[in-house]
């Protein structure tokens, strides 16, 4: 018997990322309709949690003051205005929405995100204005109600994300890789073009076309510059949101070490995270000494100056997926490297046009260095577009051949 062999489809490398999402797409189908009704949920609850705020806000009972030394009746009322109204600004800012995203998955991780963001907002409005939560005890049942069907419905959508997330993991990797292709390409293309602006030159100098040439790479470095620029900021931004998560633990770490008989000391990675942590292995020592610090704060084994705040930090740090924010670092940094290298070769092939003071030897020295380099990086294309089809192949079930 014969088994008709599967065709191997040509796919433009430009068409990639396209394919790459309607394959992840369809793998994670089931997760729209699911991940859409919680979200409307959550919509409807914040909804709720928005009048409880006005309808707190409009009442005016007489607040339960028994067990207080001396109360300022006046303060508290005001205190409860200023709760409502910061509970309510908070609410209406929530982004618990559905936005235009390439996929399903990133587009209810932006939701869950805003509905962590919201919750721990609204936990530490609680912990600055105690005083009403316990003289309005008794008046908050719709603001409980609302507000504990939001923190459900999260713990619901975050358990439909983390069943694809393994997928995502894999669409990530292999968009990493799309991404690096189309980086080579752009610099292959430079690369070409600088050889043949120099070959311009030598053979025709003061030639219109080197003059062209000239031009156009003056603007692809400046193209390439701002590229760089919001690269820079990108990788900036993300280190400095990894060291904010962990900066407020500092004190709470030096103390946990000096409790805990482990050699491994969580300071270590609490004062200087980007150091610390390089590998997989790296973060779960991490995750499982913060685990434990948590343990020890909750059962008060160690000492915490605001010990629910303390709990709020670690949680945030718990739930923040650090290691996938290094690991972006890590591909905006390895972005970063490929435009750095196509700047250098773009603004020295400018420098030799606009000075037109290299000897015809020099500038064939040059032109077969770019060919070294434009081989080396052929090389490395052809390794990541193998890649890329295995990935296809194995992942999603598709024969392809990368049309370079």
């Amino acid at each position: 018997m014969f088994f008709a062999k599967k065709e191997v489809e040509q796919v433009d490398a430009g068409s990639l990322m396209q394919l790459l999402d309607s394959l992840f797409s369809k793998r994670i189908a089931h997760l729209e309709p699911k991940a859409r009704g919680i979200t409307e949920q959550l919509m409807a609850a914040k909804e709720d949690f928005v009048r409880s705020c006005e309808e707190f806000g409009r009442i005016d009972p007489e607040p339960y003051t028994e067990d207080l030394w001396n109360p300022n009746i006046n303060s508290i009322k005001s205190q409860k205005s200023a709760y409502s109204h910061n509970l309510r600004t908070l609410a209406l800012d929530s982004a618990i929405d559905v936005y235009d995203s390439k996929n399903a998955y990133e587009r209810y991780s932006a939701v869950l995100h805003a509905a962590d963001a919201l919750t721990e907002s609204v936990l530490r409005a609680n912990a600055n204005f105690k005083i009403v939560l316990y003289c309005y005890s008794n008046h908050l049942g719709s603001f409980k109600k609302s507000f504990s069907s939001i923190e459900r419905l999260r713990g619901t959508l975050r358990a439909e994300l983390d069943r694809k997330s393994s997928d995502y993991e894999v669409y990530s990797r292999i968009g990493t890789n799309i991404s690096k292709l189309a980086a080579h390409g752009e610099e292959l293309d430079a690369l070409h073009n600088s050889i043949k602006a120099l070959e311009e030159s030598r053979s025709s100098a003061g030639n219109g076309d080197a003059v062209r040439y000239e031009r156009e790479i003056a603007g692809k470095v400046a193209q390439r510059r701002s590229e760089l620029s919001e690269t820079d900021e990108e990788i900036t931004r993300s280190i400095h949101g990894i060291i904010a998560l962990v900066t407020p633990l500092e004190k709470v770490a030096r103390r946990f070490d000096h409790y805990s008989p482990r050699k491994e000391h969580i300071y270590d990675f609490v004062s200087d995270p980007m150091h610390a942590i390089h590998s997989k292995g790296d973060y779960d020592k991490f995750a499982e000494l913060l685990a434990e610090m948590r343990k020890a704060v909750e059962s008060g084994a160690i000492e915490a100056k605001n010990k629910a705040e303390t709990l709020e930090y670690i949680f945030a740090i718990e739930r923040s997926g650090i290691y996938s924010m290094m690991e972006n670092i890590d591909s905006l940094k390895a972005s970063k490297s490929v435009k750095e290298g196509e700047i250098r070769e773009l603004e020295r092939t400018l420098y030799e046009l606009s000075e037109g003071r290299k000897s015809a030897e020099q500038s064939a020295r040059d032109i077969q260095d770019m060919g070294s380099r434009s081989k080396d990086i052929e090389r490395s294309r052809q390794s990541l577009k193998a890649s890329i089809e295995k990935e296809f192949s194995e992942q999603y079930g598709r024969l392809i051949s990368i049309a370079l």
